[in-house]
């Protein structure tokens, strides 16, 4: 990726109020990898527009496709926790049996 520091290989996006697109500035290759999809599936909606010569491409989408997520993660109780082991042991054993049973015939 071109001379430049982790540091320096940024993701931005842009866009203001008036906007109905954001632009997005990025070298993370997963994220460019998913906008250069998007631009192949949504010609009409998501365009490539630039690219420079550190391997940063700029892209050009509806401002409403911006989301932010904070995630789902959650602390589980330990009861929880038992109840999902035994489930998953329950399906296990389930599979290990018909395993068995198919070997047999």
């Amino acid at each position: 990726m071109g001379d430049l520091t982790r540091e320096e290989m940024e993701t931005s996006i842009w866009f203001s109020e008036a906007d109905k697109t954001a632009d997005i500035f990025t070298h993370n290759g997963p994220l460019q990898r998913r906008l250069t999809q998007l631009a192949k599936d949504h010609p009409d909606e998501c365009q490539l527009y630039k690219q420079n010569e550190w391997e940063g491409m700029r892209f050009k989408f509806p401002k409403s496709w911006v989301r932010t997520n904070p995630g789902t993660s959650r602390e589980y109780t330990e009861e929880e926790k038992q109840a999902s082991r035994d489930r998953i042991n329950a399906y296990r054993a389930s599979k290990k049996n018909q395993s068995s049973l198919c070997a047999d015939t």
